[in-house]
């Protein structure tokens, strides 16, 4: 099958030669990135669903999810649940298999959001701590033999570069050690955010990392968490861009009125004040 692939090479200066660079990336705590990531589960477990009981692919958007911030009342020592945070799922698929068997969509997407909140988060209890609905419709008939004879049915565009600029690499690389590796060390959440911003060859990298309210228990302890954590991210990032890197950590913390991203859940949204 002849294919209408173009591969060209960029004129323009890349990234790392131009004198601002701005990057940014959240982490896998952050409400956007828990939306993304239950709607591909719930995508994931419909197909394996439809081949399990019918050895068939059946057409399914599962593309629109939404995380309502819930309210929580922390402070130092721990907190209490408010309000719980409210996942809608929407989107569409199929709802019976083509002899007629139902197929169990609501169920299907509950599950699975509770599954992936379970695996990303420590500190989620998606029974105790969410009310998730699930509202997909009915997808379109037509659209079956689409998926079967593997053509399109929308029109879409994607972009992609390579290679990654050194500061996309130490912001993503940064994002992922606060993540995957300094989590395990300190009483820190998932919700994180990591912006990199390089001016000629000066790095700054901001960084949003959520404290466990029910690990921190006073000001002064906060600020020596608060610390450590910075020094361990600087550590790193230095060593990953090879070049002087200053490292802000929880900018919109006010110390002395007591106000510092504490969370009870892992992630601002469980909070109607979402974090930085």
């Amino acid at each position: 099958m002849k294919r209408n692939i173009t591969v060209t090479e960029v004129s323009a200066l890349l990234a790392d030669e131009q004198p601002v660079e701005i990057v940014e990336r959240k982490g896998i705590g952050h409400p956007d990135t828990l939306s993304d990531g239950i709607a591909e589960r719930i995508a994931m477990d419909y197909t394996h669903w439809c081949q399990e009981h019918g050895g068939v692919l059946l057409h399914h958007n599962f593309d629109k999810v939404q995380l309502v911030a819930g309210e929580v009342d922390v402070h130092f020592g721990g907190g209490e649940m408010l309000k719980p945070i409210r996942i809608q799922i929407a989107g569409r698929g199929m709802p019976r298999m083509p002899d007629g068997r139902s197929i169990p969509i609501d169920v299907i997407a509950i599950n699975a959001a509770k599954a992936h909140l379970r695996q990303t988060m420590r500190h989620l209890d998606p029974d105790r701590h969410c009310v998730i609905d699930c509202y997909a419709g009915r997808g379109a008939g037509e659209l079956v033999r689409t998926v079967a004879d593997v053509t399109a049915n929308d029109t879409s565009v994607g972009v992609a570069h390579w290679p990654l600029s050194l500061l996309e690499t130490a912001v993503y690389q940064t994002c992922q050690i606060i993540n995957h590796d300094l989590i395990h060390h300190f009483p820190i959440g998932e919700d994180v955010k990591v912006m990199g911003v390089r001016l000629n060859d000066e790095i700054t990298l901001t960084c949003a990392v959520p404290f466990l309210a029910t690990e921190v228990h006073n000001l002064a302890q906060y600020r020596s968490f608060k610390k450590a954590v910075q020094q361990a991210i600087a550590t790193y990032a230095q060593q990953l861009a090879s070049r002087a890197v200053q490292v802000h950590l929880n900018m919109a913390d006010d110390e002395e009125a007591g106000a510092v991203y504490l969370t009870l859940t892992g992630t601002s949204g469980s909070m109607a004040m979402m974090g930085l």
